[in-house]
């Protein structure tokens, strides 16, 4: 194998891919990014830690000319801690790979290394997208699918035994050409719908992507090209450009997420800027219980009045003029669950914050499609 690749596109390509690679893995192969040159010229990078796996198409790739002795073709395994520190720390614009079996040669105008070699027969077969999910798959922007994966994912509970919550759900309707996605952990509920085009035959039933494969999905996908999602068995399968990504599912059943959506009479609806909330919030914070992180919300006709108090650190009353007009009520929330929905909205975006007591929960929402649930907390007696 012998290739020449533009330094940057490489290091860029090699974050992605790598971030896949099992450090101190029994199998030295899954500690390493295969590198691929096959006889149409495509270069192509591949990591796999066995649940999810990538195959990137490395642009800014050349094959180099066959000699008798050395073949352009070929792949070899690349340990992600050297070659990776290689390729950030040298200065040249072009690094040349090569691979004779035994050594991998990895130089440029100014330096060269030699590593030893894995034999690339040890790594798993790269992901590829199979004929089989034609059959049926939803394409989406790369754009919404991102945002989209932002606003669910943080909501989800990657650590919890109870291994449905590990996931963001994935549910299509065919019949409307909506994609909704939903991340919970128990205590707060993320959910976010959109149009998306469904080709084929699409399954109506939710999928659970695990959190780890859609935040590596989300860091793959550019801004104006179209992605295709297929379920195939029990793995769910994204195809963008030139990079295929393939999840096993989370196994388990997803709670009825259409029960913690609130639909109520009687409720304040407040009309919110991001920026303006945020900033009370980081500041009344400041001498919360770093613990419970309960946070007082104090509604009065005209004003939202923040407060917290900690017998270690003091107490903190921070104002926020608010269009609400209802009778004074108060109620607790974990500061930072609050946080984590205005994190991902811009500091100018418009939302409503739906309230209706102390014990009932807040319904956050802004008017593309993204809603927000947070459980209070309970008061002090």
């Amino acid at each position: 194998m012998r290739v020449s690749c533009n330094r940057l596109k490489l290091a860029e390509a090699f974050g992605i891919v790598s971030a896949l690679a099992v450090k101190g893995h029994s199998r030295e192969a899954l500690q390493c990014v295969k590198m691929d040159v096959q006889d149409t010229g495509l270069c192509t990078l591949s990591a796999t830690n066995m649940d999810t796996s990538i195959r990137l198409e490395l642009d800014g790739a050349t094959p180099l000319g066959n000699t008798p002795q050395k073949k352009t073709t070929g792949a070899a395994l690349l340990n992600v801690a050297r070659v990776g520190q290689i390729i950030r720390e040298t200065t040249d614009e072009e690094l040349q790979f090569a691979n004779d079996g035994e050594q991998i040669l990895i130089s440029g105008k100014s330096s060269s290394f030699r590593l030893n070699s894995i034999d690339p027969k040890e790594f798993p077969d790269s992901t590829a997208w199979p004929e089989q999910a034609n059959d049926g798959y939803i394409e989406l922007q790369s754009r919404w699918l991102a945002e989209s994966i932002k606003r669910t994912a943080f909501a989800t509970d990657p650590d919890s035994t109870r291994f449905a919550l590990g996931g963001v759900l994935f549910e299509a309707d065919p019949e409307t050409d909506e994609l909704k996605l939903v991340g919970t952990d128990g205590r707060r509920l993320a959910y976010v719908v959109g149009k998306a085009k469904m080709v084929g035959n699409v399954p109506t039933y939710g999928s659970i992507v695990p959190t780890a494969a859609l935040n590596l999905i989300a860091r793959s996908l550019t801004r104006s090209e179209t992605v295709k999602m297929a379920i195939v068995g029990n793995n769910a399968m994204y195809a963008v450009g030139g990079t295929t990504i393939s999840t096993r599912l989370v196994d388990g059943r997803f709670p009825n997420w259409r029960q913690v959506l609130p639909t109520r009479e009687n409720h304040n609806k407040i009309s919110m800027t991001v920026g303006p909330f945020h900033g009370v919030i980081r500041q009344a914070a400041i001498v919360a219980d770093t613990e419970s992180r309960g946070l007082d919300f104090d509604f009065t006709p005209g004003t939202l009045m923040l407060t917290a108090q900690t017998a270690e650190l003091g107490r903190s009353h921070v104002e926020l003029p608010i269009g609400y007009e209802g009778d004074r009520f108060l109620m607790r929330m974990d500061y930072r669950f609050v946080t984590d929905f205005l994190k991902a909205l811009d500091a100018s975006q418009q939302f409503t914050l739906d309230v209706v007591s102390s014990t009932a929960s807040a319904l956050l929402t802004t008017d593309d499609g993204y809603s927000y649930v947070v459980m209070p907390m309970a008061l002090d007696k």
